[in-house]
């Protein structure tokens, strides 16, 4: 087994092959979906060695969902190298596949999107995996756009993976359908405009019910009962993180500046805050019309 057998080099591969034969098209899309790097962590030996050349202990590959006690601190450390190797091989093609876009003289003329689905949590906040409330590490995932004609920074406004499509279409002269509930990023990419959102919500489906019939705080004493039923939603506006759910698990608030890493829950502090940006959450729950019988159980805060 060769890198060019892993998953990310062969995807990359074939993306170049396609771009070779379609680049002299009018117009196309293509999307590249690598899967990797998700578990199991197996990159070639050469990745490796760049984080953690000398462990010699088990090789966890695909670790338990669980909290992170059950691992030692070298495992724990291998098991982030690992990752941070598959990361690596991921970047090295993809990089293939950007030589490839400029070798074909398409960087003029074509938009190109590099995004994730979701983090993982390697120890942070107690746990490996990703079940549970959805924090930081979770769901702040990478956005960036290589648009011809616009200079290279940042934007700080809130924006989504359900916003994504309005911005492929505005730009392809495609008419957006009434029902798509994103809004076109062109405006603040172009001119770094006006925000389309005030708050970022990340959310298990709301469709499921609560798992108890009164609220519990999740814990590695409950972990094995609770981890995978409880669907809490995470809202994120620029000086708060609200973690909230359907009545089945203790809501949490966070300070973004003064507790980036969401570590200090202040709710009991703030719980006036807490109840104005829940009542934002559930409006906006409404303003997408969503059926009475899922919002029901998440209108008060616990």
């Amino acid at each position: 087994k060769s890198e060019a057998d892993y998953f990310a080099p062969m995807t990359m591969a074939d993306a170049c092959d396609w771009l070779d034969r379609n680049h002299i098209r009018d117009k196309f899309f293509l999307y590249v979906d690598t899967f990797d790097p998700h578990e199991p962590w197996d990159p070639p030996k050469k990745y490796l060695d760049m984080y953690d050349p000398n462990y010699d202990g088990e090789e966890v590959i695909y670790p338990l969902y669980a909290p992170s006690a059950f691992l030692s601190d070298p495992e724990m450390a291998h098991i982030k190298a690992l990752y941070a190797g598959e990361v690596t091989m991921v970047d090295a093609w993809v990089g293939k596949l950007f030589d490839k876009i400029e070798e074909l003289g398409l960087l003029d003329n074509t938009l190109v999107i590099f995004t994730a689905d979701h983090g993982f949590y390697f120890g942070e906040h107690g746990v490996v995996g990703k079940f549970g409330q959805i924090y930081d590490e979770m769901n702040h995932i990478p956005l960036i756009m290589h648009m011809p004609g616009v200079k290279p920074g940042r934007r700080a406004q809130f924006v989504q993976p359900c916003d994504y499509l309005p911005t492929i279409l505005e730009l392809a002269g495609v008419d957006c359908p009434e029902h798509v509930q994103g809004k076109s990023l062109v405006d603040i990419i172009i001119n770094d405009g006006k925000p389309v959102r005030d708050c970022a919500v990340s959310s298990w489906a709301v469709v499921h019910p609560p798992a108890t019939a009164t609220p519990v705080a999740l814990s590695p004493s409950n972990w094995e009962q609770y981890c995978r039923k409880l669907k809490p939603s995470t809202v994120v506006f620029d000086e708060w993180t609200l973690v909230t759910s359907a009545g089945d698990m203790f809501s949490e608030l966070y300070n973004n500046a003064a507790d980036p890493h969401h570590t200090r829950n202040v709710i009991k502090e703030h719980l006036g805050v807490a109840n104005k940006l829940h009542a934002r959450y559930i409006g906006l729950l409404e303003s997408l019309g969503t059926e009475e019988k899922y919002i029901a159980p998440r209108r008060k805060l616990v």
